[in-house]
């Protein structure tokens, strides 16, 4: 006979994986991270101004455009939680997706307009047209989405600790951020500054050699890019991930044992977030992984779209647009 010997860690191995990448990252941050132009040399441009440069921007786009951003979705977040949706559930749902077919039919109107060619044409009436059936077929769920809507707001209102959570998660998403473009930042000049350096050193001779070597640093550098995406979109996936699995866990529990889930630190608040980063950690790493990949394939893939379309190469262009598609919907 079996017995339950309680909770156990779920796929323990692609925690253990996050972790290693966490500290490689840091190792890589404390080593190479900086914010400046170094050993690249250049004649009209002095180190100190680039530096003073870099800091300026980075500056003003923080209190600039972050922060106010940021305050601004605070506060339309709060009034649609708070005041919107629990008035007129429904009809911010519905409002939701006729936003989002709307949202589409532009963007496909802006991409033919700025690349108005015959497979441009197809894929955006495609596309269009999918979500046009999409809005159709789910109109008639708006009243039972609508239904659990409310009872999600109620439940976390009364679990407020949950906000806490989140907001947490949030800040410390956004030191991430910031440390991954230090880091790679850093990562990709002192990779330049040895380029720079070895290409001085060989002088205007073997070209042949030289190219096959620009060749195979090329794409050492795709694929030291592609994995620092998925370092980037792998952690912040999981951050929010974690925060799902928890108010999930809270809404549940709110449900099925009311007597526990009232309240700022709730014990349905404490023990959800306990379990989404201990029991359930492993698995939301898994997810977050699977997640992370196929965005990071997915930015790569447009980037070589772009590339292709500025070579005017129609046939890579095209190739590159549908790996993209197939790409999307594995995502969604």
């Amino acid at each position: 006979s079996s017995q339950d010997d309680g909770p156990r860690c779920q796929d323990v191995p692609f925690a253990i994986l996050f972790l290693i990448q966490l500290a490689v990252m840091l190792a890589f941050g404390v080593t190479k991270g900086s914010w400046a132009v170094e050993g690249i040399e250049d004649a009209t441009v002095d180190d100190d101004t680039v530096v003073h440069d870099v800091q300026t921007h980075a500056s003003r786009a923080v209190f600039g455009l972050l922060l106010p951003c940021t305050v601004l979705a605070f506060f339309l977040a709060h009034v649609g939680t708070a005041v919107v949706i629990p008035m007129f559930p429904e009809t911010a749902i519905k409002m939701c997706l006729a936003s989002s077919l709307v949202s589409t039919g532009i963007v496909a109107i802006v991409a033919i307009i700025a690349n108005p060619v015959w497979y441009m044409w197809l894929s955006m009436i495609f596309m269009f047209g999918l979500m046009a059936y999409y809005v159709r077929r789910v109109w008639c769920m708006a009243p039972f989405a609508a239904a659990n809507l409310t009872m999600g707001i109620k439940s976390i209102a009364e679990n407020w600790g949950m906000y806490i959570i989140s907001i947490f998660t949030m800040l410390v998403s956004f030191v991430w951020f910031v440390f991954w473009f230090y880091t790679a930042n850093g990562v990709f000049f002192h990779d330049m500054a040895a380029d720079a350096s070895s290409s001085q050193g060989e002088g205007h001779g073997g070209s042949k050699n030289s190219d096959n070597y620009d060749d195979a640093e090329q794409g050492m550098q795709w694929g030291l890019f592609f994995l620092l995406l998925v370092s980037l979109y792998w952690t912040s996936t999981v951050l929010l991930n974690v925060v799902r699995v928890t108010t999930a866990g809270v809404v549940g529990t709110w449900c099925f044992v009311p007597e526990e889930a009232g309240g700022c630190c709730s014990s349905a608040v404490v023990s959800s977030f306990f379990r989404s980063i201990t029991y359930s950690f492993g698995s939301i790493c898994f997810g977050s992984l699977l997640e992370a990949v196929i965005t990071a394939l997915r930015v790569l893939a447009e980037n070589a779209k772009n590339r292709a379309r500025q070579d005017d190469d129609e046939c890579a262009s095209i190739l590159y647009c549908v790996l993209e598609c197939i790409l999307n919907v594995l995502g969604d």
